[in-house]
């Protein structure tokens, strides 16, 4: 998905985001404390990462508003960043990212 410079088209975003919240939220959060947030999807998300689940806010990419409070980065979840397939890619806050990544 990514070019070889390994940023991120607009489209691309979209799609890791949207089958993050169709997709994987359900299976990482309970569905009743989904249930409770007071907002929907579409622009807010809770953080994948173990430990945490902070909003990220779907406009603070990374790339975009780096200093966000919310900002989020692309998140390969097995770890092999060649692996570029929807079903290995989630949104994640960048500190957490880096924790996933050090341990």
């Amino acid at each position: 998905m990514a070019d070889k410079r390994g940023k991120w088209s607009k489209k691309n975003l979209k799609e890791i985001w949207d089958d993050y919240v169709d997709n994987k939220i359900w299976k990482i959060f309970d569905r009743n404390d989904l249930m409770s947030w007071e907002f929907g999807f579409v622009d807010k998300a809770p953080c994948p990462a173990r430990n945490c689940g902070k909003v990220m806010i779907r406009s603070q990419y990374l790339g975009n508003q780096p200093a966000g409070k919310h900002c989020w980065d692309v998140d390969h979840i097995n770890e092999d960043s060649s692996d570029n397939s929807i079903s290995n890619l989630q949104p994640m806050h960048p500190a957490c990212n880096k924790k996933k990544s050090n341990k």
